[in-house]
């Protein structure tokens, strides 16, 4: 049996905020309540998030099926967005660009 996930009320502000969700859309997404979710992110930030245990890990499982995860440990919390396999590229260097405001004569003589 999975552990349960207990995010804190500032993890789940923090997750919305990846996101760039309202409370409201964090309640479509997870079958809540809006009141429910507003009483949640208003408990004390850094205790594990009140509610019925099937509130919370419906409110986890919307975040999760968006890619979002908490991050907890000692003395550590957090919240991350991974993103969907395939969807980073391998980084190749960016282009060196010029100081802004230095003279083509300037630029000409070091290329040349």
């Amino acid at each position: 049996m999975p552990k349960e996930i207990r995010p804190t009320p500032a993890q789940l502000r923090a997750a919305r905020g990846l996101l760039g969700w309202s409370q409201a859309d964090l309640a479509e997404a997870s079958g809540v309540s809006l009141r429910t979710v507003k009483v949640l992110e208003a408990a004390p930030d850094l205790d594990p998030v009140p509610g019925r245990a099937g509130t919370v890990a419906a409110l986890v499982d919307a975040l999760h099926a968006e890619h979002v995860g908490f991050i907890a440990g000692t003395g550590r919390i957090g919240v991350e967005r991974r993103l969907p396999t395939g969807a980073v590229k391998a980084a190749s260097p960016a282009p060196r660009q010029e100081a802004p405001g230095r003279p083509a004569s300037v630029r000409r003589r070091q290329e040349g």
